[in-house]
């Protein structure tokens, strides 16, 4: 466990550059999985009956629901509780679009990643789009720029 560790330890810029994050882990791929060979063939029945137990334990749907909650807790500071107020707070829809979430997805928190406040909920499409945007107003403007751009030339070539 100790020597993989420290081959996923990455300080704040490597852990925010995603292509070095990629070429990290894709170098680092076969490495990994031949530890993990080796770990898994290793292993006792003990700690294989173990390991099963405790899978089969996450994937039962009452225990990954608590696996999820906690996870908004860690990640967010947000109980289900608080999750579900903002939910019902905005009638079950993208704080965005508003549109209601695709079909078994739920709403993610949205959040300021400089300040780590939590704003809303927000769905797939639109927290993606967002993030891609590194939450600049700067560049949502030109976006809008760009798209009414183009929309006023196919407005011309319409009447015209």
């Amino acid at each position: 466990k100790v020597a993989v560790f420290w081959l996923w330890k990455m300080d704040k810029y490597q852990s925010r550059n995603t292509t070095y994050q990629k070429n990290f882990h894709r170098k680092r791929k076969k490495f990994v999985n031949a530890h993990m060979k080796e770990h898994y063939a290793n292993e006792s029945e003990k700690q294989k009956r173990t390991r099963i137990r405790q899978k089969e334990y996450r994937n039962q749907p009452e225990n990954r629901e608590k696996q999820q909650e906690r996870l908004l807790i860690w990640r967010f500071g947000v109980t289900q509780v608080q999750y579900d107020a903002m939910f019902d707070s905005q009638n079950g829809k993208c704080a965005i679009c508003d549109k209601p979430p695709q079909a078994h997805k739920k709403l993610g928190v949205d959040h300021d990643h400089k300040t780590g406040q939590v704003r809303g909920l927000l769905c797939s499409p639109c927290n993606r789009a967002l993030g891609g945007f590194q939450d600049s107003l700067e560049l949502l403007r030109k976006v809008v720029d760009y798209i009414e751009y183009f929309q006023r030339l196919a407005n011309e070539k319409s009447v015209s």
